[in-house]
């Protein structure tokens, strides 16, 4: 009995330490810095680190419900990062018509045990 009880005291003792809900609001939205260099290509920046977490990754996803709540992403594509001293630097480019609204992801990821930071920005589609 006393083995059972130590068995589940520490599957429920991992289990308390495991995120339930990410961080995250308008305050990490903000850190998206979205920057238009050509008349369809972008620069992504962000902070390298954010609340300890470093190495954000930086994703490109089309909005296909065009909802201001959630981004339900019919295609993502993952964008190559670089990562300077403090800034993450992402580029991409879009079509010129296209029907989804495009919007940018990031997550500054952990190893264990804490919750990752998440950001989303929408991309206008008169930008796009």
């Amino acid at each position: 009995m006393i083995r059972v009880l130590t068995v589940l005291f520490f599957i429920v003792s991992f289990s308390s330490q495991a995120c339930m809900f990410p961080i995250q609001g308008a305050e990490y939205d903000a850190l998206i810095n979205i920057e238009r260099l050509e008349e369809s290509s972008y620069r992504v920046t962000v902070p390298r680190v954010v609340h300890e977490r470093t190495d954000p990754i930086i994703v490109l996803g089309f909005d296909i419900d065009d909802s201001d709540e959630f981004l339900f992403a019919e295609e993502i594509v993952s964008l190559k990062v670089e990562h300077k001293k403090d800034i993450s630097v992402a580029y991409f480019s879009l079509e010129k018509q296209i029907e989804e609204t495009p919007f940018i992801n990031v997550r500054w990821p952990v190893d264990c045990c804490l919750c990752e930071v998440i950001a989303n920005t929408l991309i206008p589609k008169n930008e796009g």
